[in-house]
């Protein structure tokens, strides 16, 4: 008896643990607005990383697929300058 006791306050003990973390993340995401300070920052840091991080990294991995674009293209033109002069020999 002792021990079934044991388990039910153990599962009320979880249960309310998680409606408390459930009613926190619900109400952090759902109450909060931001203020003109943090408008801004979020806007600041946002131009900052797609400016300074994201442009240089894109242009630089749109070098390497252009790069194997035309690697592609040349091992194409290789393999099609081959076909053509078997079937010209024919």
């Amino acid at each position: 008896m002792n021990n079934r006791r044991k388990k039910r306050n153990k599962r009320i003990i979880i249960g309310v643990f998680v409606v408390v973390i459930l009613v926190s993340v619900i109400g952090f995401f759902v109450g909060r607005k931001q203020s003109r300070l943090e408008k801004t920052l979020s806007n600041s840091i946002s131009m900052i990383e797609y400016y300074i991080i994201k442009k240089p990294i894109s242009f630089v991995s749109d070098i390497f697929n252009e790069y194997n674009d035309l690697k592609d293209v040349y091992d194409e033109n290789k393999n099609f300058k081959r076909k053509v002069r078997f079937l010209c020999q024919c």
